[in-house]
């Protein structure tokens, strides 16, 4: 409200301070909500509550989501999806949720001017979800161990990053409660970046039960 001048005019500077106090907040925001995620995961609490959505309308708004920690890094995102729609039965908040944490996490770990691509793919059974990097790489020795709870890759960029180390698995649990998987690509080679790949059954019928 204060930036678009509801409480009269700021100056540059107090425009500036607005804004890191804005960033600041939806850090915090982040960690809350990471924080409560996982306690209701590691609870056995997480429930889904499916229904008929368009996951390019998804995609859509988590790459909206992203957009203002993109920009403050010079960054490109790219979104790549179908014409028309593509519908799943799926709980849409929450696979958003999954969707802006691989996000967050690649523009993190991208460099300032580095290029990030979202992209969807469907045939009448499965959706095929991914998020490209232009960052540092993953080592493959790191890569079995990304899911796993408070796991941060060693580095400075990484302790430059900051995070609860939570977010990948928050985005596996989600995605897996789907019956879906989620998966890495990486040579570790710097400027070749990471692949996250989310496949998803698109229909609840093609779940497997037990």
């Amino acid at each position: 409200m204060l930036l678009d001048g509801k409480g009269g005019e700021l100056t540059p500077k107090q425009a500036q301070l607005v804004e890191i106090a804005g960033t600041a907040g939806e850090k915090m925001l982040r960690l809350i909500t990471d924080y409560l995620d996982f306690a209701k995961i590691d609870g056995g609490y997480l429930r889904l509550e499916r229904e008929s959505a368009d996951l390019c309308a998804l995609l859509r708004r988590a790459a909206a989501t992203a957009e203002p920690q993109v920009d403050l890094k010079r960054q490109t995102l790219s979104v790549r999806i179908p014409e028309g729609v593509v519908m799943a039965d799926v709980d849409a908040p929450k696979l958003e949720q999954s969707l802006e944490n691989l996000l967050s996490n690649a523009t993190k770990y991208t460099a300032d001017e580095g290029s990030i691509t979202l992209s969807l793919e469907s045939d009448d059974m499965r959706a095929r979800i991914t998020v490209k990097d232009t960052g540092a790489g993953i080592d493959p020795a790191h890569q079995s161990s990304l899911f796993a709870k408070f796991h941060r890759l060693p580095g400075q960029a990484t302790r430059a990053a900051g995070g609860t180390g939570l977010g990948l698995l928050i985005a596996k649990e989600i995605v897996e409660g789907h019956g879906g998987s989620i998966s890495v690509q990486s040579t570790g080679v710097a400027g070749e970046g990471t692949t996250f790949v989310v496949e998803l059954p698109r229909r609840v019928s093609a779940l497997r039960t037990t």
